[in-house]
């Protein structure tokens, strides 16, 4: 699991960046799909690598 550790700060900054480049063409609630569907993933990879740190 340690191999995913570099998307944990990279899928918020990628959610952010598409929002931002698709800012006036996404409805509303894309944005917030994207946005915490970023971060909910990201979280699940630090649960993750916190599991198999853990044993």
């Amino acid at each position: 699991m340690h191999q995913f550790i570099w998307l944990i700060p990279i899928l918020p900054l990628v959610g952010f960046i598409l929002i931002g480049i698709l800012n006036k063409r996404l409805p509303i609630q894309w944005s917030g799909g994207i946005a915490s569907a970023a971060v909910f993933l990201s979280f699940l990879i630090s649960l993750g690598v916190f599991r198999s740190t853990n044993g």
